[in-house]
């Protein structure tokens, strides 16, 4: 009985080793950083439509789940680093992937910082606004299908979309006249929130080439169920 008895024990101990580790780490990862980018790009889009004039403000909520997914994530990349045994997944790979999901955070600050500053004055017909919001609309769908293959729920990871020259200047030219020579302010405040909101994306857009890099490492140790 004695031996049956440390027999089954040794049975679960397996089975529960096959079931949480050491894929645990590797899913837990993956599924942090794709709350972390989906909240992230959320809140960016969110912010950008208040700097246009679409709406006035950003829920508290996409505050709240901002914060709540820094928090998981800090908790998953600290355990990966703890638990990486035998390195499937490139140190410097995973690295990336946080520090991106950080970037996005401060990327979202800072735009925010521009909307309590007063600079939303943006026009919700506006050329620029309305091509500021397909920019950011477009990068937080890009943001959403990393995701989903970093969680495990698409096989592949999004093709980076092809970052154009900077296009910020460009839009001013959509804007009235007065703000070069600053005979009206509220155009030479909106001249400024387009452009700062268009580097702003135009710096997070460049970042999907090495972001679908550093995923693919993630995707393929998820998918041959390495042992990291």
């Amino acid at each position: 009985l004695r031996i049956e008895d440390v027999a089954l024990g040794c049975a679960v101990s397996v089975v529960v080793g096959v079931l949480f580790w050491p894929r645990g780490v590797l899913a837990g990862l993956g599924a942090a950083l794709d709350e972390a980018y989906a909240a992230a790009g959320d809140r960016l889009r969110r912010v950008v439509l208040v700097l246009t004039g679409e709406t006035r403000q950003v829920p508290d909520a996409v505050e709240h789940r901002l914060e709540a997914a820094r928090r998981s994530l800090d908790d998953a990349f600290r355990l990966f680093l703890a638990e990486r045994g035998t390195e499937r997944v490139p140190l410097h790979d995973a690295t990336e992937l946080a520090a991106t999901a950080t970037r996005l955070r401060l990327v979202g600050a800072s735009l925010a910082d521009l909307a309590r500053d007063g600079m939303a004055c943006g026009e919700p017909r506006g050329l620029p606004e309305i091509r500021l919001r397909e920019a950011v609309a477009g990068l937080d769908l890009w943001l959403r299908e990393l995701g989903d293959a970093l969680a495990g729920r698409r096989p592949d990871v999004p093709a980076p979309e092809r970052a154009d020259e900077p296009w910020g200047e460009a839009l001013v030219d959509d804007l009235p006249d007065g703000a070069a020579d600053g005979t009206d302010g509220r155009v030479r405040g909106r001249t400024l929130m387009v452009l700062w909101t268009a580097q702003h994306l135009d710096a997070a857009r460049r970042r999907e080439e090495q972001l679908s890099a550093s995923s693919a490492a993630v995707v393929k140790a998820r998918s041959r169920r390495a042992w990291i």
